[in-house]
């Protein structure tokens, strides 16, 4: 039994030039979206040691953001249903 009864708090995040790569974004483009991004209060910023990190998940997190990106569609394509 553990002594304390408070489960811990897992925080999965990136940094921000870690988030371009991995949405695969330009480089300069990329970590000009996630700036601004973090500037309108889109996504949120935490300091962790010396590193600002964006969490992964939650409602100001990269994935909600990215979520919101338009998709683009080819004509004369029939979309997935479960997508």
């Amino acid at each position: 039994m553990p002594r304390n009864s408070s489960k811990p708090t897992v925080l999965i995040a990136v940094t921000a030039s870690g988030a371009v790569r991995a949405l695969s974004l330009g480089s300069t483009t990329g970590a000009a979206l996630i700036r601004d991004a973090i500037t309108l209060g889109q996504l949120d910023c935490r300091q962790v040691g010396s590193k600002k990190l964006i969490p992964v998940f939650g409602p100001c997190g990269l994935q909600e953001w990215f979520s919101t990106f338009p998709r683009a569609t080819m004509k004369g394509v029939p979309q997935c249903p479960y997508s």
